[in-house]
């Protein structure tokens, strides 16, 4: 389980164990989650990339686990920011997983209703850049600009 950001929470459904794991993979897959273990009483997957390097926060580790015991679904949702770099963004990522995963199973919302509030944070989430890659970045553009009018300037006075 990624554990560097991790959100907990456990709801109540009337959904037989089977039907409610069932629900959690084909979820989760929706999402892009690859199913590891799947249950009539745990379901794990795991998204994102193997390491927290990419600066699209929806490609970093994240892990999700869902247990049901029964009608009582307890949910644990890691992600692993890149260089312990935790935002606001990576929790509110993983609580609307789970919140999803409590409107489709508690309240029943069909599975794209359930995770349209996962679909407009992983839209907000975005790319993140560090101050220092700014302004490397910053650096780059200014050598390039700066070569290309040495050359047009040599160019010219020839």
């Amino acid at each position: 389980m990624v554990e560097d950001m991790l959100v907990e929470h456990s709801f109540v459904t009337t959904y037989e164990a089977d039907m409610a794991m069932q629900m959690v993979v084909t979820f989760l897959e929706t999402l892009e989650f690859r199913i590891q273990h799947a249950t009539s009483s745990e379901v794990k997957a795991v998204s994102g990339r193997d390491q927290a390097t990419s600066r699209k926060v929806i490609k970093l580790p994240q892990a999700v686990q869902v247990k049901y015991d029964r009608g009582r679904v307890s949910i644990a949702a890691g992600i692993m920011p890149r260089q312990d770099k935790e935002r606001a963004i990576h929790a509110e990522l993983m609580t609307s997983l789970a919140v999803g995963l409590q409107r489709l199973l508690a309240e029943k919302l069909p599975g794209e209703q359930a995770a349209a509030q996962w679909y407009e944070v992983r839209s907000r989430a975005g790319t993140i850049w560090f101050a220092s890659e700014k302004v490397a970045l910053v650096i780059l553009i200014l050598l390039v600009v700066g070569g290309l009018f040495a050359i047009i300037t040599a160019l010219a006075m020839h």
